[in-house]
């Protein structure tokens, strides 16, 4: 009677054993990683939050920095442009700006009238901003809808645009007369308000006189070039000025500069 006791002990724990849950596998698979919508407004003004992400954005297609919209350039290949959003820009490196049914030139402002989407990694090199560019495709411009007076934000007021270096520099003498006289500023400008805002005429001359000359932007060093028409007059004391009008790339104002110098013999 024992022996047929223990045998049916056994068995009930041979089968309590059969009736535990076994662990279900997990059904789910690893995504692999997707590039992140994002906006050049938020990039430029947050990189570190996108820094090595794949994004993709949508911009007007700027050129080689034909306009200015960026300070510096990345440097990485011929076919390096620019890339506008509706806030910001920024730089788009490594790959030509061409695809089906398009192909833009760097060199050449009439092709910015395209808008264009971009994927690709972000990088950040030297205090600029790019992204190494992997696709590109045809884009329609986005549409801007004004928000409600009463639920717009105040606006932030924009940090003005300082002169950082001129030459000839403030009160130096026995300038060349037929030098040209060169400008750099903090930021890029917008180059068309430049028209009209720039002034080179002798100190005591009347208001209204000044000098003829051609101004040269170039947007990669910020910096501005005149170069008179006709040399300076020996021994004459040169006034240039900016006016007030001139903009930066994102629209901030040029703060008003003055300059002058002395013409040697």
């Amino acid at each position: 009677m024992r022996k047929w006791s223990t045998l049916f002990a056994l068995l009930l724990v041979l089968c309590a054993g059969c009736t535990q849950p076994q662990p279900e596998q997990s059904a789910v698979a690893e995504v692999p990683p997707s590039a992140t919508m994002a906006t050049v407004r938020a990039i430029a003004l947050e990189p570190w939050k996108f820094d090595t992400q794949k994004v993709t954005v949508i911009g007007n297609f700027r050129g080689r920095n034909l306009f200015g919209d960026l300070p510096g350039a990345p440097g990485k290949s011929r076919y390096d442009f620019v890339l506008r959003g509706v806030e910001g820009a920024i730089w788009v490196t490594n790959l030509r700006p061409r695809g089906s049914g398009f192909e833009l030139d760097v060199n050449r402002r009439v092709d910015s009238d395209r808008w264009i989407e971009v994927s690709g990694t972000i990088v950040r090199e030297r205090g600029l901003v790019s992204i190494d560019a992997t696709r590109l495709t045809l884009a329609k411009a986005p549409q801007t809808t004004e928000a409600p007076a009463e639920s717009a934000a105040p606006a932030v007021p924009l940090e003005p645009v300082q002169v950082v270096f001129s030459s000839p520099t403030d009160g130096e003498t026995d300038v060349s007369a037929s030098g040209a006289i060169r400008i750099q500023f903090s930021r890029g400008l917008s180059e068309p308000s430049l028209a009209g805002h720039l002034r080179v005429s002798y100190v005591g001359a009347p208001a209204d006189s000044s000098l003829p000359f051609q101004a040269t932007y170039d947007g990669a060093n910020r910096a501005l070039v005149l170069k008179m028409t006709q040399p300076f007059e020996a021994f004459r004391t040169v006034k240039v000025e900016i006016l007030d009008g001139i903009k930066a790339f994102d629209g901030g104002p040029v703060t008003r500069w003055t300059v002058t110098f002395s013409v040697g013999g």
